[in-house]
């Protein structure tokens, strides 16, 4: 996706600054989630499907959210086809 800005002549970009977070110096909302959800999965063993995982999130007092197949974007490459050759 970045290099899709970077290549459109849509954008005027020339640099992306990513910035990374080091680990155990964060703490946001979700972590206390993830942290029960882990020990759920753990608890339960091997997962063997999906319906294992929404279980084991459920178990976990998470709210799991379904998703489909058109809840998800197909992006273009934005790779430069002239860079390839």
């Amino acid at each position: 996706m970045m290099l899709y800005y970077v290549n459109s002549p849509n954008y005027d970009v020339d640099r992306i600054r990513l910035k990374y977070i080091e680990p155990g110096h964060s703490v946001t909302a979700s972590d206390a989630a993830h942290v029960q959800i882990e020990k759920q999965i753990r608890r339960t063993g091997k997962l063997f499907d999906f319906i294992d995982i929404v279980e084991a999130v459920t178990a976990a007092k998470c709210e799991p959210i379904p998703t489909a197949h058109h809840d998800f974007m197909d992006w273009r490459s934005g790779v430069c086809q002239k860079a390839l050759k």
